[in-house]
């Protein structure tokens, strides 16, 4: 399966990934997050301020909650150098225990 972050494009007059974004970006990851996770949001938050950095931004918004109370949803900006950084965040972050979603 091809991600948006390959380049392996079958039409050659179409940009790539490293095409589409200029860098370093303020990017706003929405983080879905297990809602009995303790003190989720801040191990979220060391881990995002960790691989950028120190980068990663307050909590913009409110959270929000699932309509059956397991989930907890968050805005996190963070400024990002790299394609390369970016795509680490994403699977960084998606691979943490308590983490069910990145977008």
């Amino acid at each position: 399966m091809t991600t948006i972050f390959e380049d392996n494009k079958q039409d050659k007059n179409q940009p790539g990934f490293k095409d589409l974004m200029q860098f370093p970006a303020v990017v706003d990851f929405r983080i879905i997050i297990d809602a009995l996770e303790e003190d989720g949001l801040n191990k979220l938050k060391a881990e995002m301020n960790k691989l950028t950095n120190g980068q990663c931004m307050e909590v913009k918004g409110e959270p929000r909650v699932s309509s059956n109370g397991k989930y907890v949803s968050y805005t996190l900006p963070a400024r990002v150098g790299s394609a390369e950084l970016l795509k680490s965040v994403y699977k960084a972050v998606g691979a943490l225990p308590f983490v069910k979603h990145i977008l």
